[in-house]
């Protein structure tokens, strides 16, 4: 049967949830065995798409806002908290706390639709329309549907588009948890549910129109309504649930509606055989270039290179976590040798195995500055600048410098040292120089240099000096 564990506590409370193909009403002959405790037994794969294949969203809100249908419209916490909830956890909403959806195919729901929530409130006499869920953008927005409680009014009512809702009048929950249900059918009737019985006191509403705005657990859609208590266990499904099924849903999630048979142990054993095992096996080494940095294979991240002893034709998992840092220099992962994804899983095979993991360097460190600039020499035509040598600890390594003139780059050199020819004579000029790397990152400029040519024939001066 397609589960899904919520929560396992060993030796404690767990929650499991599992379709059951049929319920026939008023069986007594019908049964659910949950195997556990042979570790020779298959393991059986947690399939929550197939569970909820028929809803558009589920979010247990045991300590998250995960969708666990296979829409995965999975929600954006904005304040709220993990409190002990209903089923395992629950999410508290404290009058302005909420969770988003982001609009999607599966949310624009028409047609049908059946909503499911239980709730906690804090305060029974609160004012307002607080919102249980929304999907409308204002209370009579042309699209979209909600579902909300009004303690300070003792009503549970629910809209598609428009302002014609459904209702269930005379509600005066105290602050305990209780289930509410919302059945949109086609046609503008629907059914609103408490603690799976029908409470409805008007059952007509508009029709179910979709529309891009956001969907929210805890108010509504378009801000404020703010729900004051807990939510647990919110569910959407685009078609519209019988009663049977909302008493069923109400009772199977309030531990009424199974009793449990006293455990069944396996038979004693009658005899015990030993039989040693000698599996082939290699070694699997772990690189990476460069060497020391963290990889994983199955459960260890170790820094390489390292190796790990398994049996041939056992499945393992590796991975590279990226990015990392050594020294100050940080690196991206690039490729494995086996040309498998950052995160992959192998066959051990029947030789030892090398796996290197390759990765890259990433440098945002700019050189030092340069310093020291000066005059080595001069004439009317030309400049002959020098500097002191720059350094690059960013792992890229120092590529060159460029020469700036009177603010605009004019060059770029390897070296220490350049003459600018095609000068005026008589005229001042304003250098810098700034170091770059492989990586383009270029260092502050250095202090600026006032330098003039020899003047022409016929006398004058010429001096050069720092700013």
């Amino acid at each position: 049967l397609p589960y899904e564990i919520e929560t396992w506590t060993p030796f404690g409370l767990s929650y499991v949830w599992v379709l059951v193909p049929s319920i026939p009403g008023g069986s007594s002959a019908d049964y659910i065995y949950m195997y556990y405790g042979n570790p020779q037994a298959a393991a059986g794969a947690e399939s929550p798409a197939a569970l909820w294949a028929e809803y558009a969203g589920v979010w247990h809100l045991n300590g998250g806002t995960l969708d666990s249908s296979p829409n995965g419209n999975h929600g954006v916490n904005s304040g709220t908290t993990s409190i002990s909830g209903l089923l395992s956890n629950a999410r508290h909403f404290n009058g302005s706390a909420y969770i988003e959806m982001p609009d999607s195919a599966s949310l624009q729901i028409t047609g049908e639709l059946t909503i499911e929530a239980w709730i906690a409130i804090d305060d029974p006499s609160q004012a307002g329309s607080p919102r249980v869920l929304s999907k409308k953008p204002v209370w009579n927005a042309a699209e979209g549907f909600n579902m909300e409680y009004k303690p300070g009014d003792n009503n549970v009512t629910s809209l598609g588009s428009g302002n014609n809702y459904l209702r269930a009048g005379a509600i005066d929950l105290d602050t305990n948890w209780h289930f509410l249900g919302a059945v949109h059918q086609p046609g503008g009737t629907g059914q609103v549910y408490v603690d799976g019985a029908d409470q409805t006191t008007d059952g007509t509403a508009s029709a179910l129109i979709a529309g891009p705005t956001v969907f929210r657990i805890g108010q509504a859609a378009g801000g404020g309504a703010a729900f004051l208590g807990a939510i647990d266990e919110v569910r959407l499904a685009n078609t519209a649930r019988s009663a049977d099924w909302m008493r069923a849903q109400f009772l199977s999630m309030s531990d009424g509606l199974l009793s449990y048979g006293a455990e069944e142990l396996p038979a004693t054993l009658t005899a015990a055989t030993s039989i040693e095992l000698n599996p082939q096996t290699v070694d699997i080494t772990m690189t990476s270039v460069p060497t020391g940095l963290m990889l994983t294979l199955g459960a260890g991240t170790l820094a390489t290179p390292f190796s790990n002893t398994v049996i041939v034709g056992s499945s393992h998992q590796v991975d590279a976590p990226s990015p990392q840092t050594v020294g100050t220099i940080d690196y991206l992962f690039s490729s494995w040798s086996d040309g498998g994804a950052q995160t992959h899983s192998f066959i051990a095979p029947a030789a030892d195995l090398l796996l290197t993991a390759g990765y890259q360097f990433i440098d945002t460190a700019a050189p030092s500055t340069p310093n020291g600039l000066r005059v080595n020499s001069r004439s009317k035509t030309f400049i002959n600048l020098g500097w002191n040598s720059s350094t690059d600890t960013g792992g890229s390594g120092l590529a060159g410098y460029r020469i700036y003139r009177d603010g605009v780059e004019m060059a770029t050199t390897t070296g220490t040292a350049y003459i600018d020819f095609g000068l005026s004579s008589g005229t001042t000029y304003v250098y810098t120089v700034a170091a770059f790397d492989g990586a383009g990152n270029e260092s502050p400029r250095s202090l600026p240099l006032i330098a003039k040519t020899k003047p022409s024939a016929g006398g004058g001066c010429y001096a050069f000096c720092h700013q």
